[in-house]
Formats: C-alpha cells, structure tokens, sequence
C-alpha cells in the first residue's frame, strides 16, 4: 500500500541525520556518479562518466544543440565557479514552436529564384520552414493556382546552424497553419505546436545499472529570467521512465504548473500525481531571478516480490539552507530504469518567449545534495 507524507512525517520516514546533516551538502562518490554537466566544456555524445547527451540532430527525442536552436551552450550565466550553462530558449528553431501546426510537404520545382509546391496557400501563415534547411524560413509569394511558391532568392529568416540559406528540388517544407483560424494542435485551434524535439533523453541508460534495492538521484539547478514567457500550461522538468517486468511503462515527471503561478506539479512513479497545498506535495512555488536546487532520489524495491521502493524530492532555492524533502512516497514497485532526460518539451496556448537555465546537473547512485559553497550568487 502506498504511503505519502509531508515534511513533518518525512523526518521520522527517512531520517533526521540525512536531512539536516552538518555540512552544506552531502556529495555523491565519483564511483557512483552515471552523469556530470557543469557546462565548463563543450558539449559532446560521450559518455559522461556512463551516460551522455543525446545530440543526433534530427531524431525526435534527440537535444537540438546550436546557435540559435533550443539549447545552447552560453557564457556569461554565472554559476559557482563557471561562466557556462545551458539555455533553454522557447522561441528556439526559428519561432517553430509559436506556431499551431500546419503541412509538411516538399519542393517540387526551383525556378528563377521560385520555389514552389503543390498545395493551395490559402489558411497558411506568409512564410515556409526549409526543414531541410536547418529550418530556415522563406516569405510566401503570389502563386499559380494549385500551387504554393515563395521566394527562394533571399531567407526572411536563415538557417539556425552553420548551412548557407538555400533551397533546392525535394527540401521538406513546413507550412504553418494561422493560429486562431486554421491552426489545430491536439484538435485545439488555439494550441501553438508541441515543441516535442526539446526532449533531452540520455543515451547509454540501461536497466542493468540500477539493481533491487540500489538509489538513483537526479540533481540539477534551474535558473528563470523575470523577462521570461513560459508555456501557459505546463514547462516540464525532467522524465524518468520504469517498468515492471511484463507490465507497461511507468513514468515520474517533475513540471512546472504555469497555470498555478509557477507551482510545482509532480507525477511520481507509484502512479501519484501532486499538485499545490492540500496534497501530499508541499506547494513550492518556483520563484524567478534565482537558481533553483531540484534533486529526486528513487530506491528500488528490495525485490521482486517486494512493495518498498521510495521517491524522494527535494526543491529549495540556492541560498536556502532547509534542505527538508518536499514530499516522499514509499511503499510501492518501482521497477527497472528505461530511461532519463533533463529538461523536457512543453505545450501552451500562446506565445512563449525568452530562456531558462540548467546548470550542476548530477545523475548518481547515491544522493547528491547542493553544491558545496559558502557564497551563493544569483543570476
């Protein structure tokens, strides 16, 4: 049977000693560690020390990496001893993720500076994605009838990567839809596109690395700029997903409720879901202008036949010094790890705009805890 509990209940469950032990932070062995990023070097698809990024560029669940797609690598976002972290940016793919769906297809003919296409313009936005094209984005001209043709002479807006803006016979286009008349994403006209390539799966996660009865913890640092749109529904965290043996997938997601004021909103793996106050989650509301310490602590069940897994979360802002859980579940089958991602996609009803920040981020075989300094900065 499954038990929840809230902080005052949490000191008895897991212990004092863990919680309010004497030093800033208790750090995980590096013999326990699967993956470390503090963004001090660039970014690679190497394990890192077991794991690593998925940046196969393209593939659905794999991290766009690059200058002015969803995640780069930047300097100047200043965290402990580094200059470097890794921005989210929701306007990212050249806007892609602002828009409310729309048709793919593919150029069919390129003549004297005309692309052109079979379709009707009529319900499009004025302008194409070149997806081939590292999603350049071309303006929409008057076309003959039964065709769409824009202007292949100059991009309205270029390449995000290092591709010369071009177009050429069998480049896959993307033609949004209007928001609000002829947009529908998930059979809501209102609904902007599901920015689903923001996924950060982790390559090399195996189920042999986490055995009955062992801990995997997940730590990192979020950091959300006052100026900062985020997605009107939720802007989610992380994924985890486990499964028991001859069962389907189980999955524990950590997100931030935008709707609720920036609370948080958790599905934790025992199939619980936590919203604000009134729950089992304590309501911590995400404050912007601040790093934020996130860390989850799963524990396998001791057995195959046993029922005592746990699931621990803990949230506090850098310099806060209460590191008390904000919720934790235990009695249940946790079963073995498919996969891992940090950072996740998101789904919203209008414009989102801006950046968020991940930094510090630890996935160990023990609990990690905050990182070890005596003066904390700020954004």
């Amino acid at each position: 049977m499954k038990r929840t509990q809230t902080r005052s209940a949490i000191l008895a469950a897991i212990g004092a000693s863990i919680i309010l032990s004497a030093s800033f932070a208790s750090q995980a062995q590096d013999a326990d560690i699967l993956f470390k990023e503090d963004f001090s070097e660039p970014i690679n698809g190497n394990p890192n020390p077991v794991w690593s990024w998925n940046l196969e560029e393209g593939k659905r669940d794999g991290m766009m990496l690059g200058e002015n797609d969803i995640y780069r690598v930047v300097e100047g976002e200043q965290f402990v001893s580094h200059r470097k972290s890794l921005r989210m940016n929701f306007a990212g793919r050249n806007d892609l993720c602002n828009t409310c769906g729309g048709e793919y297809l593919e150029v069919t003919s390129v003549s004297d500076g005309e692309a052109c296409t079979r379709a009707d313009p009529d319900g499009y936005e004025s302008y194409v994605y070149n997806l081939s094209n590292q999603f350049s984005t071309w303006n929409i001209i008057d076309s003959p009838e039964g065709q769409l043709c824009f202007n292949a002479k100059s991009a309205k807006e270029p390449s995000i990567g290092d591709a010369e803006s071009s177009v050429k016979v069998g480049d896959a286009i993307f033609l949004p839809n209007i928001c609000g008349e002829t947009g529908t994403v998930g059979r809501n006209i209102d609904r902007r596109s599901d920015c689903d390539k923001a996924i950060n799966q982790l390559d090399g996660v195996s189920s042999k690395q986490l055995d009955f009865g062992e801990t995997l913890s997940r730590r990192f640092y979020l950091f959300i700029p006052p100026e900062t749109v985020l997605p009107d529904v939720t802007f989610k965290l992380g994924y985890s997903t486990w499964q028991r043996p001859g069962e389907g997938f189980r999955y524990s997601t950590l997100k931030i409720s935008v709707q609720r004021d920036l609370t948080l909103e958790l599905h934790t793996p025992d199939g619980g879901k936590y919203v604000r106050s009134g729950s089992s989650l304590d309501a911590f509301t995400v404050p912007k202008d601040k790093w934020i310490y996130f860390e989850e602590v799963f524990t396998r069940e001791s057995s195959a036949d046993s029922k005592d897994a746990s699931y621990t979360l803990y949230v506090s802002p850098i310099d806060d010094l209460d590191r008390e859980p904000i919720t934790h579940v235990d009695n249940f089958v946790l079963g073995e790890l498919r996969g891992m991602s940090v950072g996740g996609n998101w789904q919203h009803m209008s414009d989102v705009k801006g950046y968020v920040y991940f930094d510090n981020i630890v996935i160990s075989k023990s609990k990690v805890g905050q990182v070890n300094r005596p003066d904390p900065v700020t954004h």
